[in-house]
């Protein structure tokens, strides 16, 4: 299955995946592989179909919860994604891709005070995860709040003061605040 899928030829590792689960139906690695292959070849439902299938095996399988969350909010199901993330953090609530993941469903459904909590919290776990770094900053932004999303860049820069695009992104922030000097300096 494996050595097709790297070669790009998703339904024959499909269908070498079927057979396999035709002799082993509840092997959960398996339908996690299935899933995975659903999803690259964007049949949504039957990853759907086969991340569910392991959380009925496996009730706690992190990996399941995770894409099945990111599916339904890909589909535009916000509800059943966010179910699904809120069931994840319930088995682990410092799951860092659950909480980041949570939050960019929670910013869809335009509760950004709840997204922005949990953005924060992924970053509590690791200051530099940036994507939730930059998924917060942009929070901010569409909500006019320039000035938070300075501080946050700022903060980054004083641990990691070589990183240009993040340099480059707080003078433009400056500059929208008409803060020219703060700016020619960054």
């Amino acid at each position: 299955m494996s050595l097709y899928a790297e070669k790009g030829d998703f339904q024959s590792a499909i269908a070498r995946g079927k057979e396999a689960l035709d002799n082993h139906p509840d092997n959960i690695e398996l339908h996690l592989i299935m899933g995975g292959l659903y999803l690259n070849t964007r049949e949504y439902e039957k990853a759907i179909k086969e991340h569910k299938k392991v959380i009925a095996l496996d009730p706690k399988n992190l990996v399941a919860h995770l894409y099945l969350g990111i599916i339904f909010a890909e589909k535009k199901k916000l509800d059943k994604a966010e179910e699904t993330f809120k069931k994840m953090l319930k088995i682990d609530p410092d799951n860092i891709m659950g909480i980041y993941y949570y939050g960019k469903v929670l910013e869809k459904m335009k509760r950004f005070e709840e997204a922005e909590k949990m953005f924060k919290k992924a970053m509590s776990l690791n200051p530099y995860f940036e994507m939730a770094l930059f998924d917060l900053t942009a929070l901010y932004e569409k909500q006019e709040k320039i000035d938070k999303a300075i501080e946050i860049y700022r903060k980054y820069l004083a641990v990691d003061p070589g990183r240009i695009n993040l340099r480059l992104r707080t003078g433009e922030l400056l500059i929208k605040k008409k803060k020219y000097e703060e700016a020619e300096k960054e």
